[in-house]
């Protein structure tokens, strides 16, 4: 191509582009007298980028970061970037470009080769393909980021019925006061502990001291001003106070398992909204007898009261009898009545409890039934069917009834002496029966 001459009247250039954005023909005109300077064309090619290294030109905030890093890939490995935690495809991708400006395109895929897109969250070993303008590719591999949480608050995430609820409140800590949390009555550590949480789901390390500084664990139960230091992930630290909240228990139980023929409380019917409780309690029980056999179902302390039919206070040595009434007030003050039920008895055994001198003894010995075979009552002798019972009660001092007869059959009266082989029957309150055999003793 000839050089412009440059005239002493400047050329008029028309130009004129022909094709697409990337290539294409450019022709020049000019004024000129010259007919090789008339006309010339020139062909113009803008190349394709081959960039695919990226770049994360926006500069957030730490804690607002997406891309923490990128290591660009070489002919021998492929690149890294590392994402914070939890980042979906398309916060990555926003923050993200080519170093050179051109366009690229890209795709995510997870470990089973199916693609990610939009809201799917990134995940170590994710593999992401970039594609320059001209088709040359080059592939990252993700790594989600660990963060450390500094979350140090806490809730119950299980939601119980109010009955069975070991966490009742939570009050966040402030930059000026300590938190708190209140506790059901009787709650122990690891009972607390199961029911907490970190608020973001994060991992915490959880301590319980006393209020003499001792560490508290497992079953030791929480108590009112214990302190309870939360540690977030990062090592941030805050501390609740523990408050243990008064019980409104009024349900009793009776713990201690007697033998059947020792029990005192024999049957619990709680209290409803609508109707008393009932303790049915054995026979000739005293107050404190059952007292001591009684705890509350959630081992509050509960205050206790007896009172008889005519309203009057029974004290501890009273004998409990049917249609007494019980009232159990609980730490907040709720209260429930209970109706007292005596058991009727089914003692068949029987004592002599006054001991006279030998000679004036009425009962010399007893040997009590057996499932197998029939008890005996070894008796002075003459003595009379009236002597007998008088000198007889039953062991557990319940009412019982008498009957004597003699070999043949006939009831003996009051009056009438006793004789080896008459037969004792002895019924009980509850009709249960056993029999002893009469031994006259001879006289010395």
């Amino acid at each position: 191509m000839r050089k412009w001459k440059k005239l002493g009247i400047p050329s008029i250039v028309a130009v004129t582009m022909i094709g697409t954005a990337t290539t294409g023909s450019m022709t020049v005109s000019a004024n000129s007298d010259d007919p090789y300077e008339s006309q010339q064309e020139i062909n113009v090619t803008e190349e394709e980028s081959s960039e695919v290294e990226v770049k994360a030109p926006n500069k957030a905030p730490e804690h607002l970061e997406i891309v923490k890093t990128i290591e660009e890939p070489t002919d021998e490995e492929k690149g890294s970037i590392t994402v914070a935690n939890a980042t979906k495809v398309k916060e990555m991708l926003r923050a993200l470009a080519a170093t050179d400006g051109s366009e690229q395109t890209y795709e995510v895929t997870g470990e089973d080769s199916q693609v990610k897109e939009g809201e799917s969250e990134l995940a170590t070993d994710d593999q992401f393909v970039v594609t320059a303008e001209d088709g040359t590719q080059a592939t990252y591999t993700i790594f989600v980021e660990e963060s450390k949480s500094s979350e140090v608050e806490v809730h119950a995430p299980n939601k119980a019925p109010k009955h069975l609820k070991k966490i009742t409140k939570i009050e966040e800590p402030t930059d000026e006061e300590k938190g708190s949390i209140t506790v059901a009555n009787a709650v122990t550590v690891d009972g607390m502990l199961g029911a907490l949480a970190a608020t973001d789901g994060s991992e915490q390390t959880h301590e319980v001291t006393g209020e003499d500084g001792q560490a508290k664990e497992g079953e030791s139960e929480l108590a009112t001003d214990d302190q309870f230091v939360v540690t977030a992930e990062d090592g941030t630290q805050a501390n609740y106070t523990i408050i243990e909240e008064e019980s409104n228990e009024v349900e009793v139980k009776a713990p201690n398992k007697a033998p059947e023929h020792l029990e005192i409380v024999k049957t619990i019917e709680e209290p409803t909204d609508d109707e008393k409780g009932s303790i049915t309690v054995a026979n000739a029980t005293k107050v404190k007898e059952m007292l001591r056999a009684l705890t509350a179902t959630d081992g509050s302390e509960q205050t206790y009261e007896v009172t008889s039919e005519d309203g009057k206070v029974k004290g501890m040595g009273n004998e409990l009898a049917t249609d007494d009434q019980f009232v159990v007030t609980a730490e907040d003050g709720t209260q429930a009545t209970y109706t007292i039920i005596e058991a009727e008895s089914n003692e068949v055994e029987v004592k002599a409890p006054n001991k006279a001198p030998e000679h004036l003894e009425i009962v010399k010995t007893i040997e009590e039934p057996t499932d197998e075979e029939k008890g005996s009552i070894t008796v002075a002798n003459a003595t009379t069917v009236k002597e007998m019972l008088r000198a007889l009660a039953a062991t557990d001092g319940s009412e019982q009834i008498y009957e004597v007869t003699s070999e043949d059959g006939k009831v003996k009266g009051m009056g009438n002496e006793l004789a080896t082989d008459d037969q004792f029957v002895v019924t009980a309150e509850d009709g249960t029966q056993a029999i002893y055999t009469i031994i006259e003793k001879p006289a010395q």
